[in-house]
């Protein structure tokens, strides 16, 4: 069996249900003060909304300007990189070009050394080394 819900109407409160008593002027100021209070919360939601707006603006923007100063910093530090490895790989081609000069000079002087002293050179004693065998091949004959 269903029950059936009894719901109960409220009337809507009139100032003038208390007109001419001791409460009708408490109950006047009391209800303007609720209004206000209810205006002065919409007054602050549009403000701050309005405010929220304004700085959401403000904040995107800087947002912006942040992700360019990024951009721009990266840029320098990709050129400043690039500007590295090109001098790095010039003093590399100096640093070679010395040391083969410098090799040179070594061979060069270490040649006229040799030319001028009376050393014997590996390929010297490799016809000597062939000569020995040979008669040290005739001898145990």
């Amino acid at each position: 069996m269903a029950t059936k819900k009894t719901v109960r109407k409220t009337k809507k409160f009139d100032a003038g249900f208390f007109a001419g008593t001791v409460l009708e002027q408490p109950f006047a100021s009391a209800n303007k003060a609720f209004l206000a209070s209810i205006g002065l919360a919409e007054k602050v939601r549009t403000d701050v909304e309005a405010q929220f707006d304004i700085f959401e603006a403000r904040y995107n923007a800087l947002a912006k300007d942040g992700e360019k100063v990024r951009n721009r910093a990266r840029k320098t530090a990709e050129d400043a990189r690039k500007d590295a490895v090109s001098g790095a790989k010039s003093a590399r081609k100096n640093v070679e070009k010395r040391f083969q000069k410098v090799e040179k000079r070594f061979e060069t002087t270490i040649d006229s050394i040799l030319a001028k002293t009376p050393v014997a050179t590996s390929k010297d004693v490799d016809k000597l080394n062939k000569k020995l065998d040979k008669v040290l091949a005739e001898v145990a004959k």
